[in-house]
């Protein structure tokens, strides 16, 4: 009977170590997750090479963008799920996602508005 409680011993001892070390582990994969911001500059940098972030609010990131062309914007909007966007929703110039609890709106422009627009 002392062999089994040895056995139970060490299964509890060896679980208990296994979790304080992933736990910690778990949680630094957790915090070196890409924050929102950089994925959404990712996502807008498939059709910009230019953009401004207007404003941030408890939430929300304002942003204004010069798209590249079309097809590449197209191909970026088709693309966002697999980007981590979430929400999508495109009306007019305006394009407003989410990444993970955090909202962007981002008004997208062609060169003649963008540069109307910023100077």
């Amino acid at each position: 009977m002392k062999p089994s409680m040895h056995r139970r011993h060490f299964l509890h001892q060896g679980t208990l170590a296994i979790g304080a070390l992933c736990t910690p582990l778990l949680g630094a994969m957790q915090a070196g997750a890409a924050p929102a911001r950089s994925i959404a500059q990712g996502f807008i940098g498939k059709y910009s090479d230019q953009f401004l972030i207007r404003s941030e609010d408890a939430g929300v990131t304002r942003l204004v963008a010069l798209v590249r062309d079309l097809p590449s914007f197209a191909e970026a909007l088709f693309r966002a799920r697999a980007a981590g966007i979430s929400d999508l929703r495109v009306t007019n110039t305006v394009a407003t996602f989410h990444v993970g609890g955090h909202a962007f709106e981002v008004e997208n422009l062609l060169s003649e508005n963008f540069a109307a627009r910023n100077s």
